[in-house]
């Protein structure tokens, strides 16, 4: 959380809008979700909150996000808004990263976070898609050491349908780890318009994460297969539900 913030959200906007107003809960959520939240490593932020402020409120949270970068929260922030205000600031931003990347990559420091990284291509590319934003993404999901990373990388790349991406995603349900292969699993059935259902215990998405090798690539042979709009053979198990419900 950037120092502007930390226990002075009150202070700030007294300065910048003067005194006290009565604000809407959509603003009240917005400002403990970005700006107050001690729980903010383990939460995301609350986009749905911020999307539902208009007018006066909404020019508020944008400043305020700006004042707050490079925090992440106010990347994240600032892409479910698409702020043109802050699109010189978020590509500063975007620049570093890229740089510190490459050069964690040539020292092979596994300690190096790409998680600015993630966050400002993502939303520099809802602001103005551009290859280089998913190039930086693939990179990621590819050479990443920290698993978090390259998941999050997949999850991200589903806003992004080229052909690139998607041939880095299918490279990626061979992911060491079962989230990833998982999350890049959901990021190409989302490209393609194909919907998953959360509860099924045996769909591909989660017979993708298998330790069993038969069982993952069948997983992934499903998939590559919905992709291509073929029918999928019915896994025998397909009917068993989370919860233990039958479809």
């Amino acid at each position: 959380m950037s120092p502007l913030f930390a226990g002075k959200v009150e202070a700030y906007l007294r300065a910048l809008v003067g005194r006290r107003k009565r604000r809407s809960a959509a603003f009240e959520a917005f400002r403990f979700s970005f700006l107050e939240d001690k729980g903010a490593r383990r939460n995301e932020p609350d986009a749905k909150s911020l999307l539902l402020l208009e007018g006066r409120e909404r020019d508020f949270a944008e400043r305020m996000l700006i004042e707050a970068l490079p925090d992440r929260r106010a990347i994240v922030g600032l892409g479910a808004l698409r702020s043109r205000r802050a699109e010189r600031r978020l590509t500063a931003i975007f620049e570093l990263e890229c740089a510190a990347a490459q050069a964690a990559r040539i020292a092979r420091d596994k300690e190096w976070r790409a998680t600015l990284l993630i966050s400002t291509a993502q939303a520099l590319w809802r602001l103005e898609p551009r290859q280089r934003y998913a190039r930086a993404l693939i990179g990621t999901l590819r050479c990443a050491p920290n698993w978090a990373e390259r998941m999050d990388a997949a999850a991200a790349l589903a806003e992004m349908p080229t052909l690139e991406v998607e041939e880095a995603l299918a490279e990626a349900l061979d992911d060491r780890d079962a989230l990833v292969r998982h999350h890049a699993a959901r990021a190409l059935l989302a490209i393609h318009g194909v919907e998953t259902d959360p509860r099924a215990m045996n769909h591909m998405v989660y017979r993708v994460m298998a330790e069993d090798p038969e069982r993952r690539e069948g997983g992934r042979r499903d998939i590559m297969a919905a992709l291509l709009g073929a029918p999928i053979e019915p896994d025998p198990d397909a009917s068993v539900h989370y919860g233990g419900g039958a479809s």
